[in-house]
């Protein structure tokens, strides 16, 4: 990865520096390992509704302690290829799970004194080895992740394997448990499994980066998934050199727009090398928004009539304030939002003519 002319990521200098390294290279760093994926099966009601890949699969709804459940289905249409995934994997809240030890009582969703309870089943044993159950609780927005990695504001509960089905054992039934949910919480899930490479992960798979020699290995290429991370990066304090050379460097990066080359290569050792570079700009935001108060020019100012303005000072990033008058005779509390306009914002209230008012 490159991070504008060349970043030092991990702090033990740049790992290709100017006039070190060709242009292919230059300004990168190396960046850790965290696993490699065969595609990402999401569950559905119905199995013949699976899909690869989170973006249109099944969606559960539901509001802690209420009965019922809502859904949003699936727009795929499974393809039941169990070569490098699992065949289906089937989640219905209502229906009843039949686990081996289990009771044929327990639903796929069960509220415990500790939480809700998920159960899973997919077919068949080691087609994966990993599953994530992916949700929301703030009733707006929806899940959606990928290799045990919530996107936005989307949380990640992993399942674990718990037993085989009773009625046939290379079947596999997973679960967890889901805390924190109190009544009335809404809860929107999906539940993905996938088969992660590595003798880290159950079923010790192997590892396998295909070449694009065919359709065939592109299509599936683009179905697996490759993840690298960089951990311990602090943008305000990290030392660089502004530009590509070996002039002064800087401390922490300046407010503003930065750009973040990544560059994925092909296993070619020896070979000319074949690659693809994805770039990504972004806005560095290096503090909060600033204001002041300018009018009423004193805390604790008695403002009369029965209407009463504020002009509020900010910054050139601030494009709105929100504003609160508590009365000091009473416990009527006034709000108002405003929009810039363009750097003051004015805010008026209609109060009784006789209420003293303090602005804040």
């Amino acid at each position: 990865m490159k991070l504008d002319s060349g970043v030092d990521f991990d702090g033990d200098g740049r790992d290709n520096a100017p006039a070190l390294s060709s242009d292919v290279y230059l300004g990168y760093e190396s960046v850790d390992f965290v696993h490699r994926q065969y595609p990402e099966k999401f569950a559905a009601v119905d199995s013949a509704r699976d899909k690869i890949g989170s973006a249109g699969a099944e969606t559960y709804i539901l509001t802690n302690g209420t009965p019922g459940f809502h859904y949003n289905l699936s727009d795929g249409a499974n393809d039941w290829d169990n070569t490098y995934t699992a065949s289906w994997i089937w989640h219905d809240p209502t229906n009843f799970i039949t686990a081996s030890g289990y009771p044929t009582t327990t639903r796929h969703v069960v509220a415990t004194s500790t939480g809700l309870t998920f159960w899973v089943k997919m077919g068949n044993g080691c087609n994966i080895n990993r599953m994530f159950l992916y949700y929301t609780t703030d009733g707006a927005t929806w899940p959606e992740g990928a290799g045990g990695e919530g996107r936005n504001s989307t949380q990640v509960k992993e399942l674990q394997f718990v037993a085989v089905d009773s009625g046939n054992s290379s079947h596999d039934w997973w679960g967890g448990t889901l805390t924190g949910l109190t009544n009335g919480t809404p809860l929107r899930y999906k539940i993905g499994g996938c088969k992660m490479q590595g003798t880290n992960y159950a079923c010790n798979v192997g590892w396998d980066t295909p070449f694009p020699n065919s359709d065939s290995d592109i299509a599936r290429k683009t179905k697996m998934m490759g993840v690298w991370q960089v951990t311990n990066f602090n943008a305000a304090t990290v030392g660089h050199f502004p530009h590509s050379d070996y002039g002064t460097m800087a401390t922490g990066l300046v407010e503003g727009f930065h750009v973040l080359n990544a560059r994925a290569f092909l296993d070619r050792a020896g070979r000319a090398a074949i690659f693809n570079t994805f770039v990504q700009t972004f806005y560095l935001d290096a503090q909060t928004p600033a204001g002041s108060i300018i009018y009423p020019a004193a805390d604790g100012d008695t403002l009369w009539g029965s209407q009463y303005g504020a002009v509020v000072r900010g910054d050139r990033t601030v494009t709105a304030t929100r504003r609160r008058a508590r009365s000091t005779t009473s416990s009527t509390t006034k709000r108002r939002t405003t929009t810039r306009s363009p750097s003051r914002c004015r805010t008026s209230t209609t109060a009784s003519p006789t209420t003293s008012t303090r602005s804040r």
